[in-house]
């Protein structure tokens, strides 16, 4: 489930977005239940999060954040925590 808006020169979204625990290719009974090790796939839930402005119809900067709340979850490997990066944009 997502959102995202305008308000001016800014925009924004949040989007949250869970997952089910999956059961490996083999285990046709769903009988493996292990989570938070290696080879597991976990249930998840991460929120996801990005804001920008726009300086003029060419040039826009942004900031997003994955994984807000840090969940510490498995999808086969360990998977990265709390992550974030810049983005500009130029058009021509």
């Amino acid at each position: 489930a997502g959102v995202e808006g305008e308000l001016g020169a800014w925009s924004g979204s949040l989007v949250v977005r869970h997952v089910g625990h999956v059961y490996a290719s083999g285990d046709d009974l769903n009988v493996n239940t292990a989570q938070g090790v290696y080879g597991s796939y976990d249930a998840y839930t991460v929120a996801n999060a990005k804001l920008a402005y726009r300086f003029s119809p060419r040039v826009q900067l942004s900031v997003a954040v994955d994984n807000l709340l840090n969940a510490q979850y498995f999808a086969l490997q360990k998977q990265p925590g709390l992550t974030g990066f810049a983005e500009l944009t130029l058009r021509h």
